[in-house]
């Protein structure tokens, strides 16, 4: 849980670094949850700013609580992308790189 916690950190810090507000290059659409209508974040939003949503006008989230769940996720996704192997792939891979390597000299 503290890697979790410290990833979702570094994560943060790093977004709110980059220059512009650009996050990542991941879209920056935002579902309603009053009406499921598509929002997007535009220009360079401060942490404080809410976005409203342009089809029922309810408030949606703040940027800082936005990007706190944008890193969550990506770290999650960073997570299972290592957690989550096949491992008769893995092994398959393996025997494949040592079948094609020739006889092995013995000790």
């Amino acid at each position: 849980m503290t890697f979790i916690v410290f990833v979702v950190e570094s994560f943060t810090s790093t977004i709110e670094r980059q220059a512009g507000g650009r996050m990542f290059q991941r879209t920056r659409k935002v579902a309603c949850p009053e009406c499921n209508g598509s929002n997007f974040w535009h220009g360079n939003p401060k942490p404080t700013d809410v976005l409203v949503c342009r089809y029922c006008s309810a408030a949606v989230i703040t940027y800082a609580k936005y990007v706190e769940q944008a890193a969550q996720h990506e770290a999650e996704r960073l997570l299972a992308e290592f957690i989550e192997t096949d491992i008769s792939r893995d092994l398959a891979h393996l025997k494949a790189v040592l079948a094609a390597t020739g006889p092995r000299p013995s000790l």
